[in-house]
């Protein structure tokens, strides 16, 4: 009897690390995963606390509205990645009559900071009207202006 129990007792412990081995593999696997996410957010929320924009100015005439948007944070900013709202309705490739980076000092096409974009829409606004024109960049950063014409 005492052999048995013994062997019994062996076998146990046997199943009981190879069940702890096990455990531990796996969720050694998923906190590594874990660790690559946390970094890849981490490095979203970087980007996005150090991105900043200032829309400046806005301007309407009779059949168009124009705004100057100030890149005042510490990352470059792609243009066509950024989107523009007035009234709350989308601004569409087609309605944007003019794009423009203005005092462009290098990197052409990239939005860096402390650069001025200038942007020309197609849109008639009503006379004595509160108007909303918006500026969402990737990051999710935004700012609004109300204008009246």
């Amino acid at each position: 009897m005492g052999l048995s129990t013994t062997y019994a007792n062996v076998v146990m412990f046997t199943l009981v690390l190879t069940v702890l081995s096990l455990l531990f593999s796996t969720f050694a696997s998923n906190l590594g995963d874990m660790r690559l996410d946390v970094l890849a957010q981490g490095d979203y929320l970087s980007r996005r606390l150090d991105t900043s924009v200032d829309l400046a100015s806005v301007t309407a005439s009779s059949n168009d509205v124009s705004f100057y948007v100030l890149n005042d944070g510490k990352v470059p900013l792609i243009v066509n990645c950024t989107d523009f709202y007035v009234d709350r309705q989308w601004v569409t490739p087609q309605d944007k009559m003019e794009v423009l980076i203005l005092n462009d000092t290098f990197d052409p096409g990239l939005w860096n900071p402390h650069e001025a974009l200038k942007v020309k829409v197609d849109y008639s606004a009503d006379v004595g009207v509160a108007h909303e024109v918006k500026v969402v960049t990737c990051n999710g950063v935004s700012d609004s202006m109300i204008f009246y014409r």
